[in-house]
């Protein structure tokens, strides 16, 4: 890409991030707008009319009907900065994406978090009760820092030395340091998106923008690297026996296996029906560690925080915690304790039903042009590939599985 073309580009990706945005904001107000007009209504942004539907059937008519209503791929294609990923390819790859990344998500990754969890939390609890005495300077950044570790840990085997430091380092340490390039990485995610990360190391860059290019670069290194080092192993005993990147070393295509064990660069090779290319290897598992940093930071905000007003439920989860563990230290406390801590599940789902992380499901309709019944009305939507489809919003006591009200977004394209 030109340097010319750069602005062109952010053009074409502002107005979509709008298109995002924009229905959100125009729907949080304190008054839901399907009180006084009805059940569905139609919003126009900069890039397109959409229909927004708080009607439980016709959801769940528009989540059967999976084949008329598709995710709206070119709105995640901004999150292709390392490669394709299950987000950003069309239905017919999706199934080899998923397979994929599935892999990981298992017990033995479960109880790896479990423990990487337990010791980044005692380390973060040590230091709010002796270096800052229980005056915690950001509660926000530390539950950041608890969450990147753990995803650094669980992802690469790697343990930061210190928990209390939140702040990312200068950039000449960023190569060193996977939880500074991860940390820069989805704070300059926006950028990223706009400007390819090797547009952003150039001699009369900004020194804050190149700061970001060379974490970028740095991150994708990091991955090369793990990923050899995994396909080197495999079938020996050096290879790792948990975490998020083996899984997907042994979904790497034979025909880029050997390429991939000796070769630092990227091998770009046509999708087929089976197995990942190093692109799309790279691309997934930042789009891992994207969409699980924001969502689990989110959840674990808002559960620390209404557990502070209500001292009641602490008191209850604590009689479970104490029953289950037995009075052992929690350095003792082993992953078959989890599935019996049904308190301590209730008050995160109840928490994640109220104040859910990810606020929109996108669908948009297909070519086929398919319809839907709104009450005693048969609306017809016009096919189109531009789309900004399914959220939660507004409760107003309605019960929609399981929410307070859910609320669904048809892309429609009238040109």
């Amino acid at each position: 890409m030109e340097p010319s073309q750069l602005p062109a580009r952010a053009v074409e990706l502002i107005p979509r991030l709008c298109t995002i945005f924009a229905p959100h904001l125009a729907l949080s107000g304190e008054e839901p707008p399907y009180r006084n007009s009805g059940a569905g209504l139609v919003l126009v942004s900069p890039e397109e009319i959409s229909l927004h539907i708080a009607d439980p059937d016709m959801i769940g008519e528009i989540f059967a009907r999976w084949r008329d209503f598709v995710r709206p791929v070119q709105k995640y294609r901004m999150l292709a900065i390392y490669g394709p990923s299950i987000f950003t390819v069309g239905l017919d790859d999706w199934p080899r994406h998923r397979k994929a990344v599935v892999g990981p998500f298992n017990d033995d990754l479960m109880s790896l978090v479990w423990r990487e969890t337990l010791c980044h939390t005692r380390s973060m609890l040590h230091a709010w009760t002796t270096q800052f005495r229980g005056d915690i300077p950001s509660f926000e950044n530390d539950l950041r820092a608890l969450t990147f570790n753990v995803l650094g840990a669980t992802a690469f085997h790697e343990r930061p030395q210190s928990q209390a430091d939140t702040r990312p380092k200068d950039s000449e340490k960023i190569a060193e340091d996977y939880q500074d390039t991860l940390r820069t990485v989805l704070d300059n995610s926006i950028l990223l998106m706009l400007i390819p990360y090797h547009r952003l190391r150039g001699t009369i860059t900004p020194r804050h923008l190149a700061r970001v290019g060379l974490a970028a670069e740095s991150f994708r290194s990091i991955l090369l690297k793990v990923l050899r080092e995994e396909t080197a192993a495999l079938g020996s005993d050096g290879s790792k026996q948990n975490g998020l990147l083996k899984p997907l070393v042994r979904a790497l295509k034979p025909d880029t296996r050997e390429q991939a064990k000796n070769s630092a660069a990227p091998v770009s090779a046509k999708a087929k029906k089976t197995g990942l290319s190093v692109d799309e290897i790279l691309g997934n598992n930042f789009v891992i560690n994207f969409a699980g940093h924001d969502t689990v930071r989110l959840t674990l905000n808002f559960t620390l925080a209404l557990l502070t007003v209500h001292p009641d439920v602490q008191e209850w989860i604590y009689q479970e915690i104490k029953m289950f563990s037995g009075g052992h230290p929690n350095d003792e406390w082993h992953y078959d304790m989890f599935p019996k801590l049904k308190r301590c599940q209730a008050v995160l789902l109840e928490t994640l039903r109220i104040f859910p992380p990810n606020t929109g499901i996108p669908k948009t309709a297909s070519h086929t042009a398919p319809s839907l019944r709104l009450g005693d009305q048969l609306l017809v939507t016009p096919p189109g590939d531009r789309g900004l489809p399914v959220a939660d919003r507004c409760p107003d006591g309605r019960q929609v599985l399981g929410r307070p009200i859910y609320l669904a977004t048809i892309s429609l394209d009238f040109a």
